[in-house]
């Protein structure tokens, strides 16, 4: 990870590094003392799962990552591998102290940051509670559809999503072909339209009334009771 210069007006410019596709950033369960803010490019975060290792997420231009390194004694809980070109900023725990205290644009910056992240990761753990990728799949399509109209406080139930499959894979906690087949199935019943590197949505309301048909199948499906004579 090389070093790079930015912009001087920028306070935490100096901390800027290149990053290369492959380069892993940091590794699951190291001693976390770095906390990451991706100016672009894109990293993923993988988590390893007993022998299996899934994507978490794919954090893109202004995203925050490792943020763990903000507690005593931590160690990363995931492990980020650069995904394109990009540059970072990479600080430690008493240098962010410092740039809070002496600069408010940047703090609040990256405070809005950390309360995203927060956000997400309480919508994906919510999304990680069903067994089906095409459930995942179409709740991660109306979490993300949902915040977007919450950003643009647009009333309009169609939406246009900026998704890429890996990305959609990482919230889902399922793989990529996974994704397509679900985006697939979707598409041809007319619950979204798939447009060059978007994904449109006709109606979110009615994509969010298929989820609500696909949990109720999901609950009959792993019932034992309801099962008992299958």
């Amino acid at each position: 990870m090389a070093e790079t210069s930015s912009p001087a007006q920028d306070p935490l410019s100096r901390f800027a590094c290149d990053l290369a596709p492959g380069e892993v950033l940091f590794r699951q369960d190291s001693k976390a003392d770095m906390l990451f803010l991706l100016q672009s490019g894109r990293v993923r975060l993988l988590k390893l799962v007993g022998a299996t290792e899934i994507g978490v997420r794919v954090a893109g231009p202004g995203d925050v990552f490792g943020e763990v390194a903000l507690l005593s004694d931590a160690k990363y809980d995931s492990t980020a591998v650069a995904i394109s070109e990009g540059v970072a900023l990479r600080v430690d725990r008493n240098t962010f102290r410092q740039v809070l205290d002496s600069n408010s644009n940047v703090s609040l910056r990256i405070c809005q940051q950390l309360v995203r992240r927060l956000r997400e990761a309480d919508e994906q753990a919510t999304v990680l509670l069903h067994r089906d990728p095409e459930t995942r799949v179409t709740l991660s399509l109306i979490q993300k559809a949902k915040r977007k109209h919450a950003r643009s406080q647009n009333s309009e139930p169609s939406v246009r999503l900026d998704v890429s499959p890996l990305q959609l894979a990482a919230h889902a906690g399922t793989d990529s072909g996974a994704v397509k087949r679900a985006i697939a199935s979707l598409s041809e019943r007319g619950y979204v339209q798939v447009i060059e590197e978007s994904l449109q949505i006709p109606d979110v309301r009615v994509l969010d009334e298929l989820f609500q048909l696909l949990n109720l199948r999901d609950q009959i499906e792993s019932d034992p009771i309801l099962n008992a004579g299958s």
